[in-house]
């Protein structure tokens, strides 16, 4: 692997080949982080992915991140709060 490169913002950043084939490491990146908050995260997304626990739809404040999603258009979360907020209209 070659040393780090710095990027335009200043941070360093490990870069591998451009071309990567199955099981090839393409990019290391070191950040600081809560442990305990990315337990929890990971924890939860293994738990989605397991089938352990049903999907959660994002906080109201953040529906624009739906707009990036491949199941938008047919998400339950989504039709349910659209469904409230109209009875919260009558």
């Amino acid at each position: 692997m070659k040393p780090p490169e710095k990027t335009p913002n200043g941070s360093m950043e490990r870069t591998g080949p451009k071309v990567a084939r199955a099981g090839d490491i393409v990019g290391v990146t070191t950040f600081s982080y809560d442990v305990e908050m990315l337990d929890d995260y990971l924890e939860s997304a293994v738990e989605f992915w397991r089938g352990d626990r049903e999907p959660r739809g994002v906080e109201v404040e953040e529906t624009w991140r739906c707009e990036y999603c491949e199941f938008s258009l047919n998400c339950e979360w989504r039709e349910m709060k659209a469904g409230l907020k109209g009875e919260d209209l009558r």
